[in-house]
């Protein structure tokens, strides 16, 4: 399961670096590793569970300034303090 998930963070760096759009192949990326956990491992909540973690932690303070970055947004300073609680 370790190479898998390597190989897929190395595609997904060399898709980003050969300028396909960030956003699209960081989100598939993250869907084929969820479809991944679902089939091999057999895990009982699916990609549905994958996404609801997802959206639990993306209330982080600590992942706004980061996914900011990934989206090329120039105000991140509001978005951070409309985004943290």
């Amino acid at each position: 399961m370790i190479w898998i998930g390597l190989a897929i963070v190395v595609v997904t760096f060399y898709l980003i670096y050969k300028n396909y759009e960030a956003r699209l192949v960081l989100a598939l990326s993250g869907l084929v590793m969820a479809f991944i956990g679902q089939v091999v491992v057999g895990t009982n909540g699916g990609v549905s569970a994958a996404v609801d973690a997802f959206v639990k932690q993306l209330v982080n303070g600590g992942l706004v300034p980061t996914i900011v970055t990934v989206m090329g947004r120039t105000d991140a300073p509001e978005i951070e303090q409309r985004t943290t609680i």
